[in-house]
């Protein structure tokens, strides 16, 4: 379970990202600025009932803390605690520009008993011009983190380099994977997201970057919503697009790429209790906890996928129809949210 502690962001030039598909963000006035201006944080009464929820009610054997900006909520570190003593996995998805006590607070749970199942994955976002004081604390974080911290990359084109993120992993002995998250759009709201042109280019831009780290032992894993095509090889003569696909997913594992197509969103728990089936369906569709008791998360995982892919009538490209690899389960024909899109753009 993902479990938004609160709508609260310290970094706001983060274009792509998921929060602004919240429709009270939406409301709040502050965009097309990037963050949130809404400090609302998850209480301390109500995370308690989430943790009974999650863990001894569904089972799951892991959960993640999300923003907005985690480490902002000012019982972040209690919360890590609580959950950590409850023996599961804890997750902490940062933009790592946090430090003071905050810092040390968080570093003195990872390196306690408690901390031997806490994992950061810190979307560092380098860019030109970011902010000397940003950088500083992210390295500073890393620093304690390391082989605790897997880095996330949002991929927006095919010109992201993974070079940066590469000389982190060996500076500071971090999990030698880099997770590739694919920029979806939000449902509605605009958003900078791929573009669905560019998929192969950006696919190729992984095989050829990957073949260099994987040198340096280093693989990339490619989150959801990747598709089989962005990887195809060049199609030879005589040769069908769907072999020319299948065999550039053969050569994945010499250019140290772990992909597999799946649409299996993890459920999306925000401070007012309110469930969503993933953030960039946000505003699609939310079950309040509050009203509604599920005895398991399966039932409401499937009420809230089955809303969603009832509408979805089409996928990204007119060839995911009758491609045999769509049709056999290996590939899940794109975001749902990002098929969605399409629909409402072209009122299929």
């Amino acid at each position: 379970m993902n479990i938004l502690v609160t709508t609260w962001c310290n970094r706001r030039e983060c274009d792509f990202c998921f929060e602004q598909s919240v429709p009270e963000i939406r409301a709040s006035g502050t965009l097309p600025v990037m963050g949130s201006s809404e400090r609302s944080f998850l209480t301390a009464e109500r995370y308690a009932e989430l943790l009974h929820l999650a863990i001894e009610v569904w089972r799951s054997p892991r959960i993640s803390l999300l923003g907005g900006e985690p480490t902002q909520h000012p019982l972040i570190a209690q919360f890590l605690r609580e959950a950590l003593a409850l023996d599961v996995d804890v997750g902490v998805n940062t933009n790592g520009v946090f430090g003071g006590s905050r810092s040390e607070e968080l570093r003195d749970i990872l390196y306690s008993p408690l901390g031997r199942r806490l994992f950061f994955l810190v979307n560092a976002y380098l860019r030109p011009g970011q902010p000397t004081a940003e950088i500083k604390a992210i390295r500073e974080n890393l620093r304690w983190m390391e082989s605790a911290c897997t880095l996330s990359v949002t991929a927006c084109g095919d010109g992201l380099d993974l070079l940066p993120y590469a000389n982190l992993i060996r500076e500071f002995h971090l999990n030698k994977v880099i997770r590739i998250s694919l920029s979806h759009p939000m449902l509605n709201h605009a958003s900078r997201f791929a573009d669905r042109e560019r998929f192969h280019a950006i696919g190729q831009s992984l095989k050829r970057q990957g073949i260099d780290l994987k040198q340096h032992g280093i693989k990339l894993l490619c989150d959801c919503g990747f598709v089989a095509c962005m990887f195809a090889a060049q199609q030879r003569d005589g040769e069908t697009a769907e072999a020319a696909i299948r065999r550039g997913l053969g050569e994945l594992s010499d250019c140290g790429i772990l992909f597999k197509s799946v649409c299996h969103p993890l459920l999306d728990v925000r401070p007012d209790l309110s469930v969503a089936h993933c953030l960039p369906l946000s505003a699609g569709k939310r079950v309040s906890l509050d009203e509604i008791r599920y005895p398991s998360r399966d039932p409401l995982a499937a009420s809230l996928a089955v809303h969603f892919r009832s509408q979805a009538h089409s996928y990204l490209f007119d060839a995911c129809q009758s491609c045999g690899l769509r049709g056999s389960g290996e590939c899940v024909g794109g975001c749902l949210s990002y098929r969605l899109k399409l629909q409402l753009a072209t009122g299929v």
